[in-house]
């Protein structure tokens, strides 16, 4: 009989051990949250995508055009915090696009802010400023013929001339001068001197921004409208030079062999404007027509960024007077030619 009540202890203790362990995780999961376990399903979700954040040294995921395009056709996003009445209705060729005052947070309109997309030369301003924080601007740089790309007809840069730095950094920025971008990077050491920019990017956090030349040729530097706007804003407070040469119509340069002056004209046509702080042209046959400018606008500077436009000046005078004149009067009422 003893033997029998032992026997059946053990039995209840066996039964209350597997039971436990049975219903444990269903208690252990209700005492977790929802919280958590939302957590733990985008860790999964993240793992089993082989997530990695972009970065700017490594090997990059590159979108081609046709992709990017068909993410935005999905993507597109509507007017931010606006009671702008000229934004209701406003449809643009641009795939992305930006309206932002420097000085605040507010989003005044946003297009797909976040899609990497080529820039071709707004890469320039970066190039500007790395050039600018190593290249002395007396240093006189010769052409070579690797620097003499032919892309850009209005260039009439030859092998064996030789400028200042600071007056190639001015045609590079004003005629959007390939020639004068390439000559600047192997002077220095082209492969240093893209390996700068991205690190440029490393440090102002343009986690999106990519770049695999210095001039913008490549389909392949890319980057988001956010991340433009903090390359703008980083030019504007450390580095205001460079939107200045940007808002000039035009300046002068000197071939140093033949003492010959030669103007170099800005092909940007706000150039020359009073409201016009300065801003970068750029377009390649991947981009469209991309267009940043920097506006001031009630002693206020806001931004301005169209991405692969078919019309980005037109588009940006759209933009800039739902800024001026939020009620919705018409563009030449406000800013002119």
């Amino acid at each position: 009989m003893k033997n029998i009540k032992i026997i059946s202890a053990l039995a209840v203790v066996l039964i209350s051990f597997f039971a436990i362990r049975a219903i444990g995780p269903f208690f252990a999961n209700t005492a977790a949250g929802e919280g958590d376990k939302k957590t733990f399903q985008t860790a999964s979700l993240i793992d089993s995508a082989n997530y990695q954040p972009l970065g700017v040294s490594g090997n990059f995921n590159v979108q081609n055009n046709s992709e990017i395009l068909s993410q935005n056709a999905i993507a597109t996003s509507s007017a931010y915090l606006t009671n702008m009445g000229c934004i209701d209705g406003l449809s643009l060729s641009a795939h992305l696009a930006l309206i932002r005052f420097l000085n605040d947070n507010n989003k005044i309109y946003e297009l797909n802010v976040d899609n990497r997309w080529p820039i071709a030369s707004i890469t320039k301003l970066i190039t500007a400023v790395v050039a600018e924080d190593n290249i002395d601007p007396a240093k006189a740089i010769t052409f070579t013929a690797d620097e003499i790309l032919g892309q850009n007809s209005a260039e009439k840069f030859k092998a064996g001339e030789t400028y200042k730095a600071g007056d190639l950094l001015k045609a590079m920025l004003l005629l959007s001068s390939n020639d004068a971008a390439e000559a600047l990077a192997r002077d220095f050491g082209r492969d240093k001197f893209i390996e700068l920019m991205n690190q440029k990017a490393r440090d102002l956090n343009l986690i999106e921004t990519s770049f695999f030349d210095p001039t913008g040729l490549s389909a392949k530097n890319q980057s988001t409208p956010n991340d433009i706007f903090k390359i703008v804003s980083y030019l504007y407070q450390n580095h205001p030079e460079i939107f200045k040469i940007t808002s000039q119509k035009s300046a002068y340069i000197v071939e140093l062999n033949s003492k010959m002056r030669e103007l170099v004209s800005n092909i940007n046509t706000f150039a020359g404007r009073p409201d016009f702080i300065g801003g970068k042209t750029g377009s390649i046959d991947e981009s469209g027509e991309n267009l940043v400018s920097l506006f001031n606008v009630n002693k206020e500077p806001v931004a301005i960024i169209v991405l692969g436009s078919q019309d980005r000046f037109g588009e940006t005078k759209e933009l800039l007077n739902c800024v001026q004149n939020p009620d919705g009067a018409q563009a030449s009422d406000i800013i002119g030619n």
